[in-house]
């Protein structure tokens, strides 16, 4: 994450702006490539940006679209979207977690799961980001940050692999 992105989000942050209004300005971006390719344009004079961004921007989420617009920073309001919400996670006691499948868990198993992650990290809830991944052959990883837990079945596989591999057959 770059310094700049880090600062839109605290700016934010800081002017609690709704996070929903700045959503569904990414959202109208990634729907729509033609508004982020004329929103990028050198060619396309300020006063047409400020025109689109007016009829098309929710009124919250307007001024930062017309700034990056400015500073030809347009890319940058998805990363700025997923930093400005861990700001808010960090703030409610919210720990951000990935959840790598291949068969999505019961609602019982991720309440269990929630459970025990609040537990460890001392956080009041756990936001999950669902991943499919069929690689994994069963079970599931959870990756927090950097760290990362690992209860699949293709790394039992790997280490039964390793374990024989190592063994000396006689």
């Amino acid at each position: 994450m770059t310094q700049a992105v880090t600062n839109y989000a605290k700016v934010l942050f800081e002017a609690e702006t709704p996070i929903e209004e700045i959503k569904e300005a990414l959202e109208i971006c990634k729907e729509h490539a033609q508004v982020v390719k004329v929103l990028s344009s050198p060619a396309v004079p300020y006063e047409q940006k400020e025109r689109l961004i007016e009829k098309l921007f929710p009124a919250k989420a307007k001024a930062l679209v017309a700034t990056l617009c400015k500073n030809g920073s347009i890319k940058l309001l998805e990363p700025i979207v997923k930093a400005y919400q861990s700001l808010i996670y960090k703030k409610k006691e919210v720990l951000e977690a990935t959840l790598y499948y291949v068969t999505k868990p019961s609602d019982e198993r991720m309440e269990e799961l929630k459970k025990n992650l609040c537990e460890k990290y001392k956080m009041k809830d756990v936001s999950f980001t669902l991943v499919h991944d069929a690689k994994l052959v069963g079970g599931f990883i959870v990756r927090i940050g950097d760290l990362e837990y690992d209860y699949s079945i293709s790394r039992q596989i790997s280490h039964m692999r390793q374990a024989l591999n190592r063994t000396e057959v006689k």
